[in-house]
């Protein structure tokens, strides 16, 4: 079985206790981005999508693309998501 980014992806977001949409809501992303990436049947997102959801999640891009690194530990994914909502990253208006 081969590890990639969309395995990655749903780890960190398990870990950060958020639902897909709420990521891609403090991603700047939809629903569906989020859902694709993590099913795998978006092959090979943009490097800027994988960005703000690395940013928003607290992991290295570089973890997130190819594993290189430590993988992320909860209470860092945690602290990012805090900052993130904090900051109103992303904040779609109602």
């Amino acid at each position: 079985m081969v590890i990639g980014p969309s395995y990655r992806l749903q780890h960190a977001r398990e870990l950060s206790g958020l639902s897909a949409r709420r990521l891609g809501t403090l991603a700047g992303l939809s629903t569906a981005t989020v859902a694709l990436i993590e099913s795998g049947e978006r092959k090979a997102p943009s490097a800027e999508t994988l960005a703000r959801l690395a940013k928003v999640l607290g992991v290295s891009l570089d973890w997130l693309i190819s594993g290189a690194g430590d993988p992320p530990d909860e209470a860092t994914v945690r602290a990012a998501v805090a900052a993130a909502h904090a900051s109103g990253s992303h904040e779609e208006s109602a």
